[in-house]
Formats: C-alpha cells, sequence, structure tokens
C-alpha cells in the first residue's frame, strides 16, 4: 500500500479533505437505537470451502471450490476466502412490557456476539440512562423560582414546632399564632418566597471557590454536578462561619455571668 502524498486526511499541504457524512434518516420509533452484532458462520468441514487451505490442482487461478483442490497436491497451496464475520444491525425501542413496565425490545442473537443476554443487560442500563437524564430535566424545569406560593407544608412545620410531632396547623388554640408566624416569616402570600428569594438568586453568581466559574449567575446553572458543588461550598462555608462567630462570642460575652466576680479593692497598708 502507498502512503498518502499529503498524509491521512489531507489533500494538500495544512489542507484538510472535505469530511463526508451519510444521509440521516428519521428513526420509525421514540428512543430507537441500532445494535450490531456479529456472527461467526458455520465451521467448513471440506477444503474448498470458505476459509480453508488445500492443495490447488491448477498452478493459476484462484480457489474457486471443492473442485478445485486435488488431494496428495503439496506444490501448489492456495487458501480459499470467505467471510470471516456476518455483521448484522438491527434496531430496537423503548416499548411497554406485560408487566406494565417500559423496556427495549428483545434482540435476537442467540448464536451471535454480543449474545441476547448480554444485549438484554446492556439495552437495561441504556433506557435507565434515558430515564435518569429526563427526570432530571424534568426536575429542573420544575425547580423555577416562581412556582406558585403553598403555605400549607410550611404551616403545618411551624405547627409541629409549638406543639410536638402530631400537632398540625389546623389546631384551633394554634392556628392564630401558626398564621402569624407565617406571615412574619414569609409574607402575607408568600412574598420572601415567590419575589424576594427570586430576585436574589437571579442576581446572586457563585464564588469562584465554589465552582471555579465566578461570572456565571445561579439561575444560569443547570448542571447537577455545579449546583451539587456549590450547595456543599456554602453549607460547608456557613457552618465554619457560625463556629467561629461561636468561639468570638464564647471569647468577649457581651455580658457578665454569675460566675463573675467583681474585682476586689487593693487592702489597706499600715501607713493608710
Amino acid at each position: 500500500v502507498a502512503p498518502k502524498k499529503h498524509g491521512a486526511c489531507n489533500k494538500g499541504n495544512e489542507q484538510r479533505e472535505e469530511k463526508s457524512e451519510g444521509t440521516t434518516t428519521k428513526p420509525a420509533n421514540a428512543d430507537e437505537i441500532s445494535v450490531v452484532t456479529a456472527e461467526v458462520p458455520a465451521e467448513q468441514t471440506t477444503a474448498g470451502n470458505a476459509l480453508s487451505i488445500c492443495g490447488h490442482s491448477s498452478t493459476t487461478g484462484p480457489i474457486t471450490g471443492p473442485d478445485s483442490c486435488k488431494n496428495a497436491q503439496g506444490t501448489n497451496i492456495g487458501i480459499k476466502g470467505g467471510i470471516v464475520l456476518k455483521i448484522t444491525t438491527a434496531q430496537t425501542h423503548i416499548a411497554p412490557t406485560p408487566s406494565g413496565d417500559k423496556a427495549y425490545t428483545a434482540v435476537s442473537a442467540g448464536t451471535k456476539i454480543p449474545s441476547d443476554k448480554t444485549h438484554a443487560a446492556e439495552l437495561k442500563l441504556v433506557s435507565a440512562m434515558i430515564t435518569a437524564a429526563r427526570e432530571l430535566e424534568a426536575a429542573a424545569a420544575s425547580s423555577a423560582t416562581d412556582a406558585t406560593y403553598d403555605d400549607t407544608n410550611l404551616k403545618d412545620a411551624i405547627a409541629k414546632t409549638l406543639g410536638g410531632a402530631e400537632t398540625t396547623a389546623t389546631k384551633a388554640e394554634l392556628k392564630p399564632v401558626v398564621d402569624r408566624a407565617a406571615k412574619e416569616l414569609f409574607g402575607e402570600k408568600g412574598e420572601t418566597i415567590t419575589a424576594t428569594i427570586p430576585e436574589s438568586v437571579k442576581g446572586f453568581k457563585p464564588w469562584k471557590a465554589a465552582i471555579g466559574d465566578e461570572s456565571k449567575p445561579l439561575d444560569l446553572i443547570s448542571d447537577p454536578d455545579v449546583l451539587h458543588k456549590t450547595a456543599i461550598y456554602y453549607t460547608v462555608k456557613n457552618f465554619i462561619d457560625d463556629q467561629e462567630q461561636k468561639k468570638k462570642n464564647q471569647a468577649s460575652p457581651s455580658c457578665s455571668t454569675n460566675a463573675e466576680k467583681p474585682a476586689e479593692e487593693p487592702k489597706k497598708t499600715a501607713d493608710e
């Protein structure tokens, strides 16, 4: 094989060949993928058949079949070519199963490589990844900060704090207190959650130490990994800041305690 004048993929000095792409056809089914399998052709036991070696009956021409082979011929040895692996492409897609779940349709590959069991296991992983990706996308879309305010869970949490684990916000003697606390904390109609917090988020840019890029606003970040790093960073930072503040408060208390005794007056000398 002669080398190309300008090297692989080049048609001139520092000039690459134009790329060529095949035609793209729309899949017949949603989530359809192509699965490639390889199959070894049936073993041949007759000289002259595919992928066999035999003594050629002629000094010229290829071995075309068993008739081209000759017994006791040891001078002219020839090889009959053939297909080493038979490649097959099959399509599969996610469809409902008899049990009510959804999974990729089976790929028949009893004598092929990979086997049908291997295909089933790998396709199950692919289906799980697609499902997870869609759930993440849906979660990102539903986490918009302009969601409708619902104070039911918030009021129940306040009620449990005041009256115990079994208490709800509808308890008559606690309801006025719970309503007033919710209003003070979150606003008449949840303005703190629906307006104040979203406005702060839109203008907030995580520090470079959190995600490595301090130019991106938090509300434009959709990568779960980046959001995870941001949450961890500020959780740890707030914990450290809180511990440092507690140490400062202990080192210099604002009020004297009972354990502190007033300074004693100096004892009088004999001359006084």
